[in-house]
Parts: structure tokens; sequence; C-alpha cells
């Protein structure tokens, strides 16, 4: 459900990607140039944002490396939704957002 670094790596044929932090800012620089800075901009997105809040149920993104990534690589969006924290909330004036689990795990 969410990109690994050895993945982003592999993908990228980069092997200078060595933590979360740089292959999701790979991936968003990557599409930045389709964004149609006309219309919403949405991310969709499973990963764990630095301001979120965790749990006991909630496992680790990676091992080893960078386990969150900064709110400031979606600045391009508008709105960007998020998974694998289990409780709703927002980051940033509700711009970032956690939907929550629908079942409780913690």
């Amino acid at each position: 459900p969410y990109a690994t670094v050895s993945e982003m790596k592999h993908y990228f044929e980069d092997d200078t990607i060595e933590t979360h932090q740089q292959g999701i800012t790979r991936c968003i620089e990557t599409i930045a140039p389709e964004i149609d800075e006309d219309a919403v901009n949405i991310l969709i997105s499973h990963l764990t944002v630095q301001g979120g809040k965790t749990s006991d149920s909630e496992r680790p993104l990676t091992i080893g490396t960078v386990e969150s990534v900064q709110k400031g690589v979606f600045d391009i969006f508008d709105y960007v939704m998020l998974g694998h924290l289990h409780h709703p909330f927002s980051i940033e004036d509700d711009k970032i957002k956690y939907s929550g689990s629908l079942l409780q795990y913690s």
C-alpha cells in the first residue's frame, strides 16, 4: 500500500535515494510538471507525515531509514488525503488529513 525506499530506488534507478523523504520528494518532483495550477490538485497516499500522531497499532513505514516525511513536500497540492495512521485528524490548517481506520485498532 506504500512505496518503500528500496522500491523507489529501483523504480527511479537511483541508488542515491536513501530515505523515505528523498523518495517521496522524487515522486512529487516527477509529477510536478503535470500539475495544473488552475485546477484543484489532490494527493492521496499512504504514509506518515511529521506531525502525525501514531498509536500502538501502526507499524513503521520502513526500518532503518526515515519513517515520515516533512509536510512541506506537499506544498504543490491543494489538499492531501493520507492513510497509515488509524485515527482521523488534520495537519496544517486542514490541508493535510488522515481519514483514520474504519475499524478501531488502538
